[in-house]
């Protein structure tokens, strides 16, 4: 039986074989694209989203930008494709599991593990950064582990080309997840690559410790203005400060690239 949030695919190319997932911004489904005859992941935007005219024109001009990005740790986005009303994005399909259900199972992950990790998803955010496209949703839901252990970053297709005519309070509109999200991103400021960097602090944080470092009462105040908690003992000290530096309140303070921080 087809879902009825995917009822709109049955007059298209595509075959909807089952649900992936679903989330704030819309359900994704394992699919056969009849015209390549192969396994492609389909994304169908929720109805809030198509009812409003900026939101469509935004994810349009968001998905022209993903697609751009050609990297071996970045999921590649096809299309994007409207029907019936609704609007959906063909995307490449990865067999594995994301990091968020992966830290549920182990609370934390071992040290080879996290370098692994984070060393691609570093080289991903540069590529994605040097094109002056700016994830703004770094979080271990949108982090994919393939069965190979490779690594690869979806939802680019939220992200925001860096153009000075879209930095207006306007376009920068709060997207994220609170428990991940930059200072400069809750309070509605200039988003940039520092912006990932510090989401990616934050993620790590999780990663050594079992939890990221605010999970109650005000998050979004906590990211502004409280002290991240000390990491235990058994994080290595060098791993302790290139965290600390990631989650600086303030953007100059932290790593200005991915790839400083890499290094």
């Amino acid at each position: 039986k087809i879902p009825a949030s995917a009822e709109v695919l049955q007059d298209t190319r595509f075959v909807i074989l089952d649900e992936i997932n679903r989330g704030s911004m819309g359900v994704v489904y394992r699919a056969r694209d009849k015209v390549l005859d192969e396994i492609v992941a389909i994304k169908v935007l929720n109805d809030y989203l198509c009812a409003d005219p900026q939101a469509v024109q935004r994810f349009k001009r968001e998905a022209r930008a993903a697609k751009r990005l050609s990297h071996p740790n970045i999921v590649r986005i096809h299309e994007f494709y409207e029907s019936g009303g609704k609007k959906f994005i063909s995307m490449e399909y990865i067999e594995g599991r994301d990091l968020k259900k992966i830290l549920i199972e182990k609370e934390k992950l071992d040290m080879a593990g996290i370098r692994d990790i984070f060393v691609q998803m570093c080289r991903a955010l540069q590529y994605a950064h040097e094109l002056e496209i700016v994830h703004r949703d770094i979080k271990p839901a949108n982090v994919m582990i393939t069965t190979q252990s490779g690594v690869k970053i979806t939802d680019f297709g939220i992200a925001k080309i860096l153009r000075t005519e879209d930095l207006t309070r306007s376009s920068s509109l709060i997207m994220g997840t609170p428990l991940y999200m930059a200072p400069e991103q809750i309070e509605g400021g200039t988003v940039d690559g520092r912006s990932d960097i510090y989401s990616l602090g934050i993620m790590l944080y999780e990663s050594v410790s079992g939890g990221p470092p605010f999970t109650e009462g005000n998050i979004e105040y906590h990211h502004v203005h409280s002290q991240v908690p000390p990491l235990p003992d058994e994080v290595p000290k060098g791993l302790q400060e290139a965290i600390f530096r990631c989650v600086e309140k303030k953007a100059e303070n932290r790593f200005q690239s991915s790839n400083e921080l890499l290094q």
